[in-house]
């Protein structure tokens, strides 16, 4: 079965059209059709670069919609900051020790003050700063 074709007008300046003559001259002289017509250089430049834009469109449009791997980084700093900032504020709400039948003796103020110097001796090794940011 054949494709259909359909005939499309491009209004170019002629700068444009110099351009494009250019650039059609890397392909080879004319290709025989299926009804004995050449096919000129600029017509199958035009074909390919047109190709070429709409699969390269669809490449950034894939882009576009993935997420952001900086913004992410940046609200994971602000939400972790939170994070750290509310951890230090509970400490002083939590018991020293706790004892549960069934697990034994817990310890979560002197555990939650371990991972907070912890996370502190982190950020000092690394140079990373969690903070109160404007955003979320």
């Amino acid at each position: 079965m054949r494709e259909r074709k359909r005939a499309i007008t491009i209004r170019a300046t002629s700068r444009q059209v110099e351009r494009w003559e250019l650039a059609a001259r890397v392909l080879p002289d004319g290709v025989q059709r299926w009804g004995g017509a050449v096919t000129p250089r600029l017509e199958r430049f035009l074909a390919l670069a047109a190709d070429l834009l709409a699969r390269r469109w669809r490449e950034i449009q894939r882009e576009r919609a993935k997420a952001d791997p900086v913004g992410q980084r940046l609200t994971e700093k602000a939400v972790l900051g939170r994070l750290l900032v509310a951890a230090e504020g509970a400490l002083s709400h939590l018991p020293n020790d706790v004892v549960d039948t069934y697990y034994g003796p817990a310890y979560p103020k002197r555990d939650l003050k371990r991972a907070i110097e912890d996370v502190r001796s982190f950020l000092r090794e690394t140079g990373e700063e969690y903070g109160n940011w404007p955003w979320p």
